[in-house]
Parts: C-alpha cells; sequence; structure tokens
C-alpha cells in the first residue's frame, strides 16, 4: 500500500518522493518523504499573444468613448486628449 502511494506522487511530483522505514519496539514506522519542489509555471507563448492581440483589437470608438470620460473628470488635458484622439480617430 505505501508503495502505491509513493509510485502515485513520482507520477505527479517533480523530485522523487523516497520511504523511510524506521524500526521501533512495537511495529514500524513508513515516512514518506517529499522534497521541496521549487517550480515555476507560466503560460505558453502562444497564450500570451493570443492575450495581446485580443487587447489590441478594442474597439477604437470605445477607446474614445474612455479617453472622453477621463477628460471630462480632469484625469488628463486638453492636450494629451486631443493627441489621443487624433490617433484613434486615424484607425476609424
Amino acid at each position: 500500500m505505501i508503495t502505491s502511494i509513493r509510485d502515485a506522487l513520482n507520477a505527479i511530483a517533480v523530485e522523487q518522493v523516497s520511504i523511510q522505514k524506521k524500526k521501533k519496539l512495537i511495529g514500524e514506522e513508513w515516512l514518506l518523504k517529499k522534497p521541496r519542489e521549487m517550480t515555476m509555471r507560466s503560460l505558453p507563448m502562444t497564450q500570451v499573444v493570443e492575450k495581446k492581440v485580443k487587447e489590441e483589437k478594442e474597439d477604437p470608438m470605445e477607446k474614445l468613448k474612455k479617453l472622453k470620460e477621463l477628460h471630462d473628470m480632469g484625469v488628463i488635458s486638453d492636450e494629451e486628449f486631443e493627441e489621443k484622439k487624433k490617433k484613434l480617430m486615424e484607425l476609424i
């Protein structure tokens, strides 16, 4: 039974799991030792590229509306608004 647990853990672990057996006065003690895994997981590059493409495909009219809202709230200056507006109008 303990070996089947070890085998199952080894199937998914990056580093191998070991079994340590200790004799006691009455019976035995079995310890499964698993090293600490220091792994990093990241997205495949195709998913990263897909996300960037989706972001770039945002409707220029929607961006213009958001830009106008920021301008009306005073978050961006008149010059910034006109500059960004000009760039967005070229995309329409």
